[in-house]
């Protein structure tokens, strides 16, 4: 796991462009699947009128060598909200509110969000990300119903708080080849810090780059939703591979050495 405190930069203030222009987070691929959240965020909000405000983010990964049998392994970025913000000290996936001046869909917000607080560019949306079991069965995650719950209709988390709804969505995302992800440039009214962390470091809550110390999440719905993510990351990894090794023996029944 690597952690760090990022500088900020210049690049951030391209974000100021209206998003129909092009500015540079807006370069993001939509894989099929994706359709349902490509819309935008006041027509959503129309429709809902259940649900007070729209927050997207997005989960990029990166490989990093394993200590254990020289294996590969994914970490995922995770950024520490300033101790100055709301739910201060705590850790979440780059994410933010919709905006409908900048964000023609959802998507775009989450792309927006990913470039204007770490500096990387979404290449490819490849899925929203669910709660897993637990938020996909339509329960509340805690006994006590002060979390979230998957919606049964959109890929959306419902995310009560001060008595309103928020639908929280976070995308799995490709980020663009050339992204410096050791040079994740922060925001430091909205975050203090960054950290590239392995599933195992999610499902335990301890930093292994700091001694196994603890870490809290916004949220336990945060935190489900990001160890899901790490399992479709593996799922789809595992599908490229298998129509890989499905077309190389293909080839080779055609043509064989």
């Amino acid at each position: 796991m690597t952690t760090a405190v990022a500088p900020t930069s210049s690049k951030l203030e391209a974000t100021s462009s209206n998003a129909t222009d092009g500015p540079p987070y807006c370069t993001a691929i939509l894989q099929p699947g994706t359709e349902a959240l490509s819309v935008s965020p006041s027509d959503f909000l129309a429709s809902r009128p259940d649900i007070h405000n729209v927050l997207a983010g997005c989960m990029v990964f990166r490989p990093t060598l394993a200590s254990v049998r020289d294996s590969w392994v994914y970490e995922t970025l995770l950024l520490r909200r300033s101790a100055s913000d709301s739910y201060p000290l705590k850790w979440e996936v780059p994410a933010g509110t919709a905006d409908p001046e900048l964000d023609p869909t959802i998507i775009s917000t989450a792309v927006r969000e990913l470039w204007e607080e770490t500096g990387l560019r979404a290449q490819c949306i490849i899925c929203p990300i669910t709660l897993g079991i637990a938020g996909n069965a339509g329960v509340w995650i805690d006994e006590e119903g002060r979390d979230a719950r998957m919606d049964p209709e959109l890929s959306v988390c419902l995310v009560p708080s001060a008595g309103k709804t928020w639908a929280v969505v976070t995308f799995l995302v490709m980020a663009e080849p050339g992204s410096e992800w050791n040079e994740v440039e922060l925001r430091p009214e909205e975050h203090s810090e960054y950290a590239w962390v392995t599933e195992e470091e999610v499902r335990t809550s301890r930093m292994k780059s700091k001694n196994g110390a603890p870490f809290d999440f916004v949220s336990e719905a945060m935190r489900l939703t990001i160890i899901e993510g790490f399992r479709m990351k593996k799922l789809i990894g595992e599908m490229v591979e298998a129509a890989r090794s499905a077309k190389r023996a293909a080839s080779s029944a055609v043509d064989p050495e």
